[in-house]
């Protein structure tokens, strides 16, 4: 459930544009609904009875009653697999982010599979879902920390496709460049000069609502001929 999880956030701060400060806000105003939710709490609970069932009764029959109640507590997450109304798209930069929040998620599993380790026997068992307990419970935060990790990366890979750009618009010193600016109706703006134009011109319109400089620059790059 922890990759479903994590998945959804990540799906979540891909449609907030990749801003972490947009993400922060969804987040907080979804904060009662999102960040602990009644699994964790079930989850926590089942940890604690375990610990000190592994006092008093055989561990293998404590192990497999944690097992089991664990498995019915976490199997149903309808809410990490609704249709989507935005598809996930598994971009180069979600892959790359993808990657830094995965690694960071896998901290506390691999912890908490050392201090089971440490622990020796079925008692450490219980350690290692505490370890896959926090890796759930944190994947909002693993997913901030993963685009923390990747700015300077994503700076760098921006500033090479605006550098680009750039090259490719001053090479072409005969295009004229029409921008369009306002709070609502660009895109449809947008279309209508590109048809009207089209009747005499050659002309090149950024699709859809492709109105951010990263867009921009990739439709720059890539279609402008």
């Amino acid at each position: 459930r922890a990759a479903r999880r994590t998945r959804f956030f990540l799906h979540v701060f891909q449609l907030e544009t990749y801003k972490p400060d947009r993400y922060r806000s969804w987040l907080r105003e979804r904060a009662d609904q999102l960040l602990v939710t009644p699994s964790h709490l079930v989850g926590g609970g089942l940890l604690v009875v375990a610990a000190l069932a592994f006092t008093a009764l055989p561990p293998f029959w404590v192990a497999l009653a944690l097992l089991i109640g664990w498995t019915f507590t976490f199997v149903s997450s309808r809410r990490y697999r609704g249709r989507e109304k935005k598809p996930f798209a598994l971009t180069n930069r979600m892959k790359r982010l993808a990657s830094a929040t995965g690694v960071t998620a896998l901290v506390p599993v691999v912890a908490g599979g050392l201090a089971g380790g440490q622990t020796g026997g079925l008692h450490g068992f219980g350690w290692y879902l505490l370890g896959v307990l926090v890796a759930d419970l944190g994947a909002p935060l693993w997913v901030l920390l993963g685009a923390y990790a990747m700015a300077p990366v994503e700076r760098a890979i921006q500033n090479g496709f605006k550098q680009q750009a750039r090259a490719t618009l001053d090479a072409r010193r005969d295009l004229t460049v029409i921008g369009i600016t306002g709070s609502y109706g660009k895109t449809s703006t947008k279309f209508i000069i590109a048809e009207l134009l089209k009747q005499k011109y050659n002309v090149l319109a950024t699709p859809s609502s492709y109105n951010t400089p990263m867009g921009i620059c990739l439709v720059v790059n890539e279609k402008l001929k």
